[in-house]
């Protein structure tokens, strides 16, 4: 490392003294500061050129840029049309200085046919996205070399076109509208043409700072799997490390005010405005342009996407596909972290808050209830299962545990114990607790379904008493026998066999008193199946899956109350979900 990047790497540490640019820079590196600073104004200069035109005083200059207005307005159509992209012009050696100036470096892990179209994920987006600008809006890192034959578009919000002169110098970059319409016909355009998306989107940009956690605002954004599903066009994952460090941004934490002013903003303008910082032309400790530090892209293998028509697109392969495209992205990271960044370092996959909020009224005008939580949680397949009872629509949305996304400030929005599951109801009232809210689905709903808890008094004293019986008497016995028998050996431990002998044994003479109760009742709660009984279904299952089925089998009574309710319809659709 020479000595001017000892300075600038000392000017982002450094908070006590401003560090000047020396005087004998090389001639190279001024260039290269000259390149970064022209793309930083530049459409800056293209707005006051605008006005300028439009303050013109000779008619004629007036009327010519009053031509080129309209002409934008009603018959350009380029930016959606795959643009027009020139070679010359992304092989300037002006944009060698761009890249140099960082350095940007693109690295090809595994080729790339050019029988097929392909849609490449940029991630981070980063403030400005300028590794992806470097990489793929311009010939300076090699692209057309690494991959030849592949025509690459890289998109960018429609706002960007609507300022004269700046949108010419994009289209000859080739950059086009981020639309739909400019996604689909690009890639319909026939074999390697392909697009640029930086899924994050500008939301993602209010979480670009240096750190060892990623925070992609990826995990509700689904739409790039269903352009890919329609045109056949494969899925490739591009990690940038270094993107995040290119400026310093001032605090704005998910729940903090400032966030919430720039979530209000980004939803009325449809661009975020992340309070940015970066350094100075003469100095290195503040300014805006962006920070000397390397951009190292990594373009990953690509996702096998099939062809299918609109009607054959489900929700559920479009969740297959994401999936699949999170872990080959997160792939593509875990074994190139170690070379750039820290070997501890990780993505945290968060939900887009103005997406969510979209669907959240979406469903609550159709009525739907949305459950944070995940499948083989006991607690969320309570919830599940008294859903189903009530007959009742709603939309699971994942939160997995083993990746701590339920640790992520976004969800301790939702619930501050950072457990699962939360249930927010069709009207937006938020419940957590997975007793707390099957009780309050069966209240709130009562007279659709089934009846979970009785009307009559003595009745209800009975389901009250069943449920303080599995409060008491099962859950935590279970719990644990399951967690040893289980939960340990899926974390790489192994079971305490005395522990769980013991528990087994408390177990047992507890459910030789269930033996007694269910001589007199059909249900632990009562004559009729309830909560109660509900209540009993995860663990019991559980129980049963770690091999522990003689406690229920050599109890007639039990036995029978345990296939009458293990055997209902609701909670068969909850076990297969496992």
């Amino acid at each position: 490392m020479d000595n001017i990047e000892k300075l600038v790497n000392k000017s982002k540490s450094s908070s006590k003294q401003r560090i000047f640019a020396p005087l004998n820079i090389p001639w190279h590196r001024r260039c290269q500061t000259l390149s970064v600073l022209v793309c930083s104004l530049l459409p800056w200069f293209c707005i006051y050129l605008t006005i300028c035109f439009l303050r013109a005083d000779r008619w004629y200059i007036f009327g010519s840029f009053l031509i080129y207005l309209i002409w934008m307005a009603m018959f350009r159509n380029y930016p959606t049309h795959g643009g027009c992209r020139q070679q010359w012009f992304r092989r300037l050696i002006f944009w060698k200085w761009f890249v140099d100036y960082f350095p940007i470096r693109l690295h090809k892990t595994c080729d790339l046919p050019a029988d097929r179209s392909y849609i490449f994920g940029y991630h981070p987006h980063g403030i400005i996205c300028l590794g992806g600008i470097g990489n793929f809006a311009t010939e300076a890192t090699g692209f057309e070399n690494l991959f030849p034959d592949i025509n690459v578009r890289f998109l960018v919000l429609n706002s960007n076109f609507q300022i004269p002169f700046f949108e010419f110098i994009l289209t000859m970059m080739g950059m086009c509208d981020v639309s739909r319409e400019s996604c689909n016909y690009i890639l319909k355009q026939g074999k390697g043409n392909s697009i640029v998306l930086v899924l994050g989107g500008a939301q993602e940009s209010l979480d670009a700072r240096s750190s060892f956690e990623y925070i992609l605002t990826l995990k509700n954004r689904k739409g790039f799997i269903k352009v890919a599903l329609e045109n056949g066009a494969n899925l490739v994952p591009v990690f940038s490390f270094g993107e995040n460090d290119l400026y310093g941004q001032i605090s704005n934490p998910r729940g903090s005010k400032l966030r919430s002013i720039q979530i209000f903003l980004q939803k009325k303008m449809g661009y975020a405005l992340p309070l940015f910082y970066g350094r100075g032309i003469f100095q290195y400790k503040f300014g805006l342009l962006p920070y000397r530090h390397p951009v190292d892209t990594y373009v990953g293998e690509p996702i096998e996407i099939p062809k299918l028509s609109v009607e054959r697109i489900t929700p559920e392969i479009i969740n297959e596909y994401h999936m699949k495209y999170l872990n080959a992205l997160t792939h593509l990271f875990d074994t190139y972290k170690a070379k750039h960044d820290n070997a501890n370092a990780s993505l945290i996959f968060v939900d887009d808050p103005i997406i969510e909020l979209g669907q959240q009224k979406k469903m609550a005008s159709k009525g739907v209830i949305v459950v944070y939580g995940m499948t083989l949680s006991t607690a969320t397949q309570r919830v599940l299962a008294t859903l189903i009872e009530k007959s009742l629509d709603y939309e699971l949305k994942v939160i997995n545990l083993m990746n701590g996304e339920h640790l992520t400030p976004e969800y301790l929005q939702k619930q501050p114990f950072g457990t699962i599951p939360t249930l927010i109801d069709a009207d937006g009232f938020k419940i957590y607790e997975s007793r707390a809210i099957c009780r309050y689905l069966e209240t709130k709903y009562k007279g659709r379904g089934t009846e979970l808890i009785p009307k009559d008094s003595k009745a209800l004293g009975l389901f009250e008493q069943g449920v303080a019986i599995e409060t008491s008497n099962f859950d935590s016995l279970a719990g644990q026998i399951v967690s040893e028998k289980i939960f340990k050996k899926m974390r790489g431990g192994e079971p305490d066999m005395n522990k769980v002998a013991q528990l087994r044994s408390e177990l047992a003479e507890n459910l030789d008193v269930y033996e007694k109760i269910l001589t007199k009742q059909s249900y632990i709660g009562g004559e009729t199946f309830t909560l109660a009984d509900l209540f009993h279904l995860p663990y019991g299952a559980m129980l049963i899956k770690a091999g522990e089925n003689e406690l229920f089998d050599s109890r007639p009574h039990v036995k029978q109350w345990w296939n009458k309710i293990s055997n209902r319809p609701a909670w068969k659709s909850v076990a297969a979900m496992n």
